[in-house]
């Protein structure tokens, strides 16, 4: 995949997944299980790409909205970043589909892991660069958890079904690294409303 919103050489991101279930309840050691209905185990893994920033990000550009003494002036406007590239996210997903009795309970359980790196940062600059910040590929992060489906036919008759169904999830976000300034201190990157730190 593509996006002009990259420095031209490193403009394209290959990016796929691939995924394996297994179906056990087709098996011979489930042969005559009447009460089994459904019972697949199944697992995937991908790549894929995020490049949600503003057009013109790594370009380092000029404004012209100032005024100086009455006349138009033009002054720095944006700090470039021409190694700038594709926010990365590396997807685990490992689960368990189930019905017993005719699917009268039926399911699913499932466990995520996502790793990102490369994140897409806005990373605070000195103020002596003239600037704020610049966009940058900097650090990682990991989002896991499980899930958990549980639906069951109550009643099921030709005028009147009764179904309940339950859901379960959990979630695990955690910043684990971050671009560093010239000491090899990490930077947290900050504004009014939120703070993001390692950890």
């Amino acid at each position: 995949e593509g996006s002009s919103k990259f420095v031209p050489d490193k403009r394209f991101g290959s990016f796929w997944s691939a995924g394996k279930a297994w179906n056990m309840s087709k098996e011979d050691f489930f042969a005559g299980k009447e009460w089994l209905n459904n019972l697949r185990l199944k697992a995937s893994y991908g790549i894929s790409g995020n490049s949600a920033i503003g057009i013109n990000r790594y370009q380092a550009l000029f404004s012209f909205d100032a005024n100086y003494a009455g006349q138009g002036a033009i002054y720095p406007g944006q700090y470039g970043n021409s190694s700038l590239t594709w926010e990365k996210n590396g997807n685990l997903n490992i689960g368990l589909d189930f019905g017993f009795i005719n699917n009268r309970i039926s399911g699913s359980f499932s466990y995520y892991h996502k790793k990102t790196s490369d994140l897409l940062q806005e990373v605070p600059l000195s103020r002596t660069s003239g600037h704020k910040f610049v966009m940058m590929n900097a650090g990682e992060m990991l989002n896991k958890g499980v899930e958990t489906l549980i639906n069951a036919a109550v009643i099921r008759s030709g005028e009147f079904n009764f179904n309940i169904s339950a859901n379960i999830a959990t979630v695990n976000n955690e910043v684990t690294e971050l671009a560093t300034d010239a000491n090899g201190e990490e930077i947290n990157i900050e504004n009014n409303h939120q703070r993001v730190a390692v950890g």
